[in-house]
């Protein structure tokens, strides 16, 4: 695992720093619930697309692949969705 983080560093470190960005922006515009529900919207369509751009530029990609990220994504977006009722 560590190997595979340092030969990836990079990749990593974007999507470290965009979560912790968009986790930020969400407690900051706590009362608003259509800025959070867009920052899920960001957060979830991020997550799917530094997925697939990280595993095309590894040439790991596949339909499987693309299908996790995605049902991950649309997961995870609707469990924080249910924050904001």
């Amino acid at each position: 695992m560590r190997k595979e983080f340092l030969h990836h560093y990079l990749a990593y470190t974007i999507l470290v720093l965009a979560l912790v960005l968009i986790v930020l922006s969400f407690f900051t515009v706590w009362p608003n619930v259509i800025a959070q529900r867009y920052l899920i919207l960001i957060l979830s369509a991020f997550y799917f697309m530094w997925g697939v751009i990280s595993h095309t530029k590894t040439d790991h990609i596949t339909t499987k692949v693309i299908v996790e990220y995605l049902a991950v994504s649309i997961l995870a977006g609707l469990l924080l969705s249910l924050v904001t009722f």
